[in-house]
């Protein structure tokens, strides 16, 4: 089979592999291409993004312009990483022996493993093949192909532990593959103050390797290498939280990404200040632009049918679909549309929308997504819309996520085994389960049996409290709704 440098996509050919060239940056990198394979009968197959690089390569510079404009099958010197996990499902998909004959001969370092040794310190590989996939998750896919190719199919039950020796707390995190309802998003609750934020932070800055906080995190069989990544997501421009940048970070463990209004700080950084409103933007537009050059724009659209649940995002999927599949002149997407797109949407539908293809871009197969108060800014409806949403896109790539809340929407979304509720007894954090199950309950239930004796201390449940001797001789219980009036009677110790 030949290989042939395209500038736009072939519609016919036969035995023939095509790489299109796409003049997509990083950082002076010039590297990705889109790989079209016709086969013998000239069928036609979209395999996806492919990024190809060669030994010694410096910034700034092409791969294309080192390749022939045709060949059978790369030099040594050069090596090739496809940008997601579906573009391996969609080789192994091609019919007879071609799956393994294009890999091996575009070099490719999920197909020859051997190879990642000797280039993984090379600038390009750092800098543009593993922008968007980390090695860790290159090692998960070769499993993944090698296993692909025999029939087998690989454990996918994800188990991992979180212990703090100074409160005696362990708890439990993992999804089911098997399950029915999904187990990827796994939820944190109790009162403000309790160390909800502070325990989602110290996650993220142990995984990070950062020395002085009291937890150690680790799978079942005690191995601590065990994520390829992690997002942290936080819209709160008043806590603490200090985001890190992602060039400044040279964790062995996993790859760091932050999601949210600050600017990140490099390591030592003591304060962080907020990103304008068009830098909010600009970050949303690399992001989508991405998504796209990189062979996800399914999964984006595959997160927009879940989102249209909501009217706003039913209202404005055709146009953000358009925006994708109709790019501008030299341009990967409609960047002119999507900014006027962004002034339309609202606050929450666009941290909805900025959150959803910020993960896309980043998260691959064991990723842990840290999410603080997600309910900021959104309406229930939209909240929920995001949860599952989120759930979808965790189950595609096999990945957790651990959301520090204080909304009952989120707790109905998932099981009471996802579930963590924490209690402060002094300097003490102690985690229980709650005593009931969550999915698909009651929202003013779960308030009031889950939440419980905070609500019963606050709000219209004090009013009435403190009020019950001027209601038992005044008009004023007509003004009280069927959840007062049952308190009301309660109090006064009186019969319905």
């Amino acid at each position: 089979m030949r290989f042939f440098l395209e500038r736009y996509f072939p519609d016919s050919g036969k035995n023939s592999a095509h790489l299109v060239i796409n003049n997509w940056d990083d950082f002076g990198f010039e590297t990705l291409f889109n790989l079209i394979v016709f086969d013998k009968e000239s069928n036609r197959y979209e395999i996806g993004a492919v990024k190809i690089a060669y030994k010694g390569q410096i910034s700034p510079s092409a791969t294309r312009d080192s390749l022939e404009q045709n060949f059978e099958s790369l030099g040594g010197m050069f090596f090739s990483l496809g940008q997601d996990e579906e573009y391996y499902n969609a080789i192994r998909n091609l019919p007879g022996d071609l799956s393994g004959k294009i890999l091996s001969a575009l070099n490719d370092l999920v197909y020859k493993k051997e190879l990642i040794g000797a280039i993984n310190k090379e600038n390009v590989f750092v800098t543009s093949l593993t922008r968007f996939v980390s090695e860790k998750s290159i090692k998960e896919n070769m499993r993944n192909v090698y296993f692909s190719f025999f029939g087998e199919k690989e454990k996918e039950n994800f188990e991992f532990y979180i212990e703090s020796k100074k409160n005696n707390l362990k708890m439990s995190f993992g999804s089911e593959e098997n399950s029915i309802i999904p187990t990827n998003i796994h939820v944190l609750i109790g009162s403000n103050g309790v160390g909800k934020s502070y325990l989602i932070d110290s996650i993220s800055k142990i995984l990070l390797e950062q020395e002085g906080y009291d937890l150690s995190i680790y799978d079942e069989k005690g191995n601590l290498d065990i994520f390829s990544g992690v997002i942290t997501i936080s819209f709160s421009a008043l806590d603490s939280f200090l985001p890190l940048a992602e060039d400044t970070i040279e964790a062995k463990r996993c790859r760091y990404t932050y999601i949210g209004l600050k600017k990140p700080v490099s390591l030592g950084g003591n304060s962080s200040s907020l990103l304008t409103n068009e830098e909010i933007r600009e970050v949303f537009i690399k992001d989508l632009e991405a998504c796209v050059v990189s062979g996800k724009k399914y999964k984006i659209e595959r997160a927009l049918y879940f989102l249209s649940s909501d009217q706003i995002f039913n209202k404005y999927r055709e146009d953000l679909m358009g925006i994708m599949n109709s790019p501008g002149v030299n341009e990967n997407i409609d960047i002119s549309k999507a900014r006027k797109l962004l002034n339309e949407l609202s606050s929450g539908h666009f941290i909805v929308l900025l959150m959803m293809v910020g993960l896309i871009r980043k998260i691959e197969k064991s990723t842990l997504v840290l999410i603080d108060e997600p309910e900021t800014h959104l309406h229930p409806p939209l909240l929920s819309a995001f949860i599952r949403s989120l759930s979808d896109l965790l189950s595609s790539v096999n990945a957790i996520a651990i959301c520090a809340t204080h909304s009952p929407v989120i707790l109905q979304e998932v099981p009471m085994n996802c579930v963590w509720r924490l209690k402060r007894h002094g300097s003490i954090i102690k985690a229980h389960r709650p005593t009931m199950e969550t999915f698909g309950e009651n929202v003013g239930t779960l308030t009031r049996d889950v939440f419980g004796l905070e609500v019963e201390k606050s709000g219209f449940y004090k009013f009435v409290e403190d009020n019950l001797d001027i209601m038992v001789s005044s008009r004023l219980k007509s003004k009280l709704g069927s959840e007062a009036m049952s308190i009301y009677y309660a109090l006064d110790d009186k019969d319905f």
